[in-house]
């Protein structure tokens, strides 16, 4: 019988959303600054509390507010309970059960970010009736499309080149076959770094060009289209 896997349902849902911004992250060089985002997010819906087989309700969904600060109990002292050893070895062993398993958790969300990442879709497409569903359900808006960096953008359109200085950056560095992300984001930026003044500012401008154009024209798609099952095609 094969394993469960580590996320399911809602959780894995919630993951999946944050796929193509955990990709600019690495391109970005800011993927550990990202993830560890990301995990404060998750608990935040997903409490080390809550079982895994079990889902949070709506309204705890409906409540969750990512700019409020985290609060984290404090390890219980000895000295509070002076005489009462029984009641501060429970509260010691419930801690210490608790941040295990926000470690643990917290290791098995970074390696499904960069396991899944290369296998993301690049669709996007805010219409499907599943992932309209999915995002209320887990109290999020359809966003606007994200501002490709100019970096991304050249990178796109000289794939050739960037290929060529990662194999050479690679050489020694990576033991497996699949693409660092990492490391092929620093030899793009690296390569773009040398590019003339004219050209960084071409670039730039194509890359708000590039924005706007899908920003139109998700909106056009946004707005044609109802969050009723009959939109499926």
């Amino acid at each position: 019988m094969p394993a469960r896997p580590a996320f399911h349902g809602l959780r894995k849902a919630f993951l999946q959303e944050e796929l193509e911004k955990y990709s600019d992250a690495v391109l970005n060089g800011t993927k550990d600054e990202f993830v560890k985002d990301v995990i404060r997010r998750y608990f935040k819906r997903f409490p080390p509390e809550l079982p895994h087989d079990q889902e949070p309700t709506a309204e705890h969904l409906a409540n969750v507010d990512d700019a409020l600060p985290d609060e984290e109990p404090d390890m219980p002292d000895a000295q509070d309970y002076p005489e009462d050893q029984k009641t501060y070895y429970a509260l010691e062993e419930a801690w210490l059960k608790r941040r295990k398993e926000i470690d643990t958790r917290s290791g098995q969300i970074a390696r499904w970010l960069a396991y899944h990442q290369p296998k993301a879709s690049s669709s996007g497409d805010p219409n499907d009736f599943v992932s309209v569903m999915r995002r209320r359900l887990l109290g999020q808006t359809f966003k606007r499309p994200r501002k490709p960096t100019a970096v991304n953008v050249w990178a796109k359109k000289h794939p050739e080149i960037v290929d060529k200085a990662y194999t050479e950056a690679a050489r020694g560095v990576v033991k497996t076959k699949r693409v660092n992300l990492g490391l092929r984001g620093k030899v793009a930026q690296r390569l773009f770094s040398k590019l003339s003044k004219d050209s960084k500012k071409r670039y730039a401008k194509l890359a708000e060009k590039q924005h706007a154009d899908e920003t139109r024209e998700w909106e056009a798609s946004f707005k044609k289209r109802t969050l009723s099952p009959t939109c499926v095609g």
